[in-house]
């Protein structure tokens, strides 16, 4: 199995040695240690660095990504790995996408889904109806996209 060091991580991921750090910190990585206790990463682990780096891509604070994660780890079971969930920013807060639902990693509160356009006065909740979507055949599904 191949590790990385840090400066791998610094240069893949374009990622300060402070965030990375951060990061350890809050629990989002536990990288091994080697020879002269320096730290070394799976590739598990940088997946999930590369979701912390895409977070803060999308203008999320580190503050508060450290925070969500350090909230997130604390709810997980310990053998749960975060490279198994679907982490991304919605404005700026960090939000576990789960199934069908989404949630913010640090408050567990729920997210609506929305859709249509607020500036155009347009605005539906999305129910989903899962029972229901999962009777529904292949052929009745293409009658509904052509009436839509």
């Amino acid at each position: 199995m191949h590790r990385y060091g840090v400066r791998d991580v610094e240069k893949l991921l374009h990622l300060p040695r402070s965030t990375i750090r951060a990061l350890i910190a809050a629990g989002f990585v536990s990288p091994a240690r080697g020879p002269r206790s320096a730290w070394l990463f799976s590739f598990q682990d940088l997946i999930v660095l590369r979701t912390a780096q895409a977070l803060a891509d999308a203008k999320v604070p580190q503050r508060r990504i450290t925070k969500s994660v350090r909230e997130l780890r604390r709810h997980l079971p310990d053998a749960m790995p975060l490279s198994g969930l679907s982490i991304c920013a919605v404005a700026d807060r960090v939000v576990v996408k789960e199934g069908g639902g989404r949630w913010q990693a640090d408050s567990g509160q729920y997210l609506l889904e929305f859709e249509g356009d607020p500036a155009d006065g347009s605005l539906s909740v999305i129910e989903r109806n899962t029972a229901a979507e999962a009777r529904t055949s292949a052929p009745e599904w293409f009658d509904k996209a052509v009436a839509l």
